[in-house]
């Protein structure tokens, strides 16, 4: 090895810091951490009235795919997916807006849909869970229910029990 060419010393580090090309494009907003939850949550009330618009309308397709396509064997798959569509939906945006019932509902009839083979469903059971959709949303049952809400999802729960025992 000539000269011009030594080993570099072991115990010389080096620490290269890479061009942070995400924070040119991100633009923070201005104020204290408070400041900003305070802004987020005056943007999801502001969202509120969407929100429930968009469930009664989604409770209602329930209704009217179940009468309408899910009880004819010929249209009941895709009946499933488009209740299943649905309940993701109302899962994915009641909790966030006070229903938590209402997603743990909705939880639970996907969960049905999901593992009950459809040409196995049951018309009570379906019906149930509408039922259970249009009571809460036409109280208003906000939070969890209190006590009638444990006992509605406890019997709802029961229902998914006994159609996989019957699958």
């Amino acid at each position: 090895m000539s000269d011009s060419q030594q080993e570099p010393d072991p115990k010389i580090v080096r620490i290269l810091n890479p061009p942070n090309f995400l924070k040119q494009k991100v633009k923070v907003a201005p104020g204290l951490l408070d400041e900003l939850l305070a802004r987020a949550d005056r943007l999801v009330e502001g969202l509120q009235g969407e929100f429930e618009a968009g469930t009664e309308l989604r409770i209602r397709r329930l209704s009217e795919c179940f009468e309408r396509r899910w009880l004819l064997q010929s249209s009941r798959e895709a009946s499933v997916l488009e209740l299943r569509r649905l309940c993701h939906d109302i899962k994915g945006e009641a909790g966030s807006f006070g229903y938590p019932l209402l997603s743990d509902i909705a939880d639970l009839f996907g969960n049905y849909l999901r593992e009950t083979p459809s040409a196995q469903q049951r018309r009570e059971v379906v019906k149930g869970y509408i039922d259970a959709f249009q009571v809460v949303w036409t109280h208003k049952i906000r939070g969890e229910g209190g006590e009638v809400g444990r006992q509605l999802l406890a019997s709802l729960m029961q229902l998914n029990e006994k159609a996989q025992a019957l699958a």
